[in-house]
């Protein structure tokens, strides 16, 4: 019963590496290379401009405070799927770079949006120097928060959190690879 044991290990060992001495004429380097050619990596720069808005500010005439535009540039990391007719990806903002404009009456003022991940999908496939349409959806957090100059808050400033799920239509174009 022993001996069975100590057989068994080199046994083992012999049928692995006789198996990979074979070449298997299913997994072919030919039809790996064909048959995974269905995605591929994207990187990508781009600007999230962010509308301004309004915000409720005591002591002002009017009751509340406008701010402009902010622009925040982001890095972007996808792939492109299912032969060019879909892309995941994940968009991660610089806030360190951002252009923010603080309007008078404030200390502070942070508006920002977290990292978004979205899908997008191509009814046109994408090739490469054409333009095609797309349609996509996307989510991200949106974070607000201010703090009024002359004013004490005993537990920090007012802070607005929400999850946004924007829907997107566009074009893009693709050259070489890029």
């Amino acid at each position: 019963m022993g001996v069975g044991k100590h057989l068994l290990l080199p046994l083992f060992l012999f049928c692995l590496a006789n198996s990979q001495a074979q070449e298997d004429s299913v997994y072919s380097f030919k039809y790996l290379d064909r048959s995974t050619r269905f995605a591929w990596t994207t990187f990508g720069a781009d600007l999230l401009v962010l509308g301004g808005g309004k915000s409720p500010l005591e002591g002002n005439s009017a009751g509340e405070i406008s701010f402009g535009p902010t622009i925040i540039p982001r890095l972007t990391i996808g792939g492109v799927h299912f032969w060019g007719h879909g892309e995941f990806y994940v968009s991660f903002p610089l806030p360190f770079l951002s252009f923010q404009n603080k309007p008078e009456g404030f200390k502070e003022l942070e508006y920002k949006q977290g990292i978004e991940t979205g899908v997008r999908v191509y009814p046109l496939k994408l090739k490469l120097g054409k333009i095609s349409p797309y349609l996509g959806a996307s989510f991200r957090l949106l974070s607000y928060e201010h703090e009024e100059g002359g004013k004490f808050y005993n537990y920090g400033e007012p802070k607005y959190q929400k999850m946004i799920f924007p829907v997107q239509a566009g074009l893009a174009y693709t050259t070489s690879k890029h």
